[in-house]
């Protein structure tokens, strides 16, 4: 799981990154980077878990397979869910700056993480 969070603090433009139990919302490891101090993670994980369950409840009502990634958009933050397909009860949230961050760069290192954990 550390080698995971490493991978995922190396992207350019990283605010935070853990790596999330989709059933509970509950944070299993994160990491900060060093500049960042108030960003909650927890709360960002709870909310962005219940965004993975309803788009996993559409994408099987509409049969669709899984869902592998979801992106949002904010103001100032752009956060990356990534489920974890190895282990289909975890997911890997990134957020990241949004001005600071080659989003489609971002997406493929966070890819590249999530095969650590397989």
């Amino acid at each position: 799981m550390l080698r995971v969070l490493e991978q995922l603090m190396r992207i350019e433009g990283v605010l935070g990154g853990c790596i999330v139990d989709t059933s509970t919302g509950l944070v299993l490891g994160q990491q900060l980077a060093d500049d960042v101090e108030d960003l909650p993670l927890e709360l960002t994980a709870a909310t962005a878990t219940e965004v993975l369950k309803a788009q996993r409840r559409a994408a099987r009502d509409l049969g669709s397979q899984r869902v592998d990634e979801i992106i949002i958009t904010l103001d100032r933050h752009q956060h990356i869910l990534r489920s974890v397909h190895q282990h289909a009860d975890l997911f890997l949230l990134v957020v990241l700056d949004r001005r600071r961050t080659n989003l489609a760069l971002a997406r493929f290192q966070v890819m590249d993480a999530e095969h650590l954990l397989a």
